[in-house]
């Protein structure tokens, strides 16, 4: 083989491994681009859940605050109040009632109608006894606004990392995560871990299967953001109650 060939051997396999390399590289791109999306996606899920409870409990301090606002006669401010809490709680019987009232306050005839007919879709009772007591002054503001926080029920299996137990190592993991209405926990998220990473998993396992008396205010159960302590302990094996956020 002379020198011509030889050459023209080499470049040949360079060119082919240069193909490989970036068919290679292609295909790398690819997982990347249809992997990350699912993890984001996961972790979007997750706090949308979180931005949703927050947005729940946003909107009955603005809807309180209307309420304090409709007592006092301060009939404008009210329906400001009453319409930004429609919007971050949108499809609320209670809240379209009161916009209808307030409106009719205001002389607002047709737009009150509208209000009250949209209660009457959605099916809410008029006002909860709390309610009443509140715009009969019979009840304080700090009093009304008041949140019975999540009662633990049942705690979920706690299994020990069997490494861990055999060296006698202990930790804590700080889990969050959505108790709704139901009482049952959502949307686990580690927040902090002390000790060792194989505590993550078993301390997820427990708190999706805990159970819970959901959060009540004004009679009735609310989603909540909750904090929890997940302790390993060999000793005791505790765990601590929730703590509301």
């Amino acid at each position: 083989m002379n020198t011509e060939e030889c050459l023209e051997k080499l470049e040949r396999g360079l060119r082919c491994y240069r193909n490989m390399t970036i068919r290679l590289a292609l295909v790398l791109v690819g997982v990347m681009t249809i992997a990350a999306p699912d993890a984001q996606g996961e972790k979007d899920a997750k706090e949308d859940a979180f931005a949703s409870v927050d947005s729940i409990n946003k909107a009955i301090m603005i809807f309180i605050r209307s309420l304090d606002n409709f007592r006092q006669k301060e009939y404008d401010d009210a329906k400001v109040n009453m319409l930004r809490a429609w919007k971050l709680c949108p499809q609320n019987g209670r809240v379209a009632y009161y916009l209808g009232t307030i409106c009719n306050e205001l002389g607002s005839y047709q737009e009150a109608t509208g209000w009250y007919r949209k209660w009457g879709e959605l099916g809410s009772p008029q006002r909860t006894k709390t309610e009443k007591d509140f715009l009969r002054g019979e009840l304080g503001t700090e009093e009304f606004q008041k949140t019975k926080p999540p009662k633990l029920v049942k705690w979920g299996p706690l299994v020990y990392p069997e490494a861990e137990r055999r060296v006698a190592e202990e930790g804590v993991v700080y889990v969050r995560f959505v108790v709704g209405v139901d009482g049952k926990t959502s949307n686990p998220v580690v927040m902090k871990i002390e000790g060792s990473e194989s505590f993550r998993k078993p301390a997820v396992a427990c708190i999706v299967q805990s159970v819970y008396e959901p959060a009540v205010w004004n009679g009735m159960g609310i989603p909540v953001n909750v904090v929890v302590p997940v302790r390993f302990n060999l000793a005791t094996g505790s765990k601590e109650e929730a703590e509301v956020q």
